[in-house]
């Protein structure tokens, strides 16, 4: 409602004018004129030079893996003082102990887990 009753105004600090030239497509209130609302609709907006990148198109590239990414994050780790909730390691060793100390039976499935409990029929129902 607000696109066919406001006035679009950039702040003066946005100057790319193909960018305004998108969002004011996008935002046209004539929805006849409105980019993307013809026959063929997504195809409009993904053709329009806003995407454009040297050697195609954005979402072409995007689609086919074809962009390296600006920043790519490392391994995560937890940090040495996140705290775990009470009992959580003796839960842990409980469920799913190692695979040595014949705490699960022949199915994989630790003993704890065919004792009742919400948490526990969850498992039952996972490993049937």
């Amino acid at each position: 409602a607000a696109v066919l009753r406001g006035r679009l105004k950039f702040p003066p600090a946005y100057k790319d004018v193909v960018g305004q030239d998108l969002i004011r497509g996008l935002l046209c209130q004539q929805v006849t004129k409105r980019l993307g609302a013809s026959v063929s609709g997504l195809q409009e907006v993904r053709n329009h030079k806003y995407f454009a990148i040297e050697g195609g198109n954005l979402f072409d590239k995007l689609l086919g893996r074809e962009l390296e990414p600006p920043w790519t994050p490392g391994q995560w780790k937890p940090g040495t003082e996140q705290k775990r909730p009470p009992g959580y390691d003796k839960e842990q060793q409980e469920l799913f102990g190692n695979a040595s100390s014949g705490s699960a039976n022949a199915g994989g499935v630790p003993d704890v887990v065919k004792q009742q409990g919400f948490f526990c029929n969850v498992f039952r129902r996972l490993h049937k």
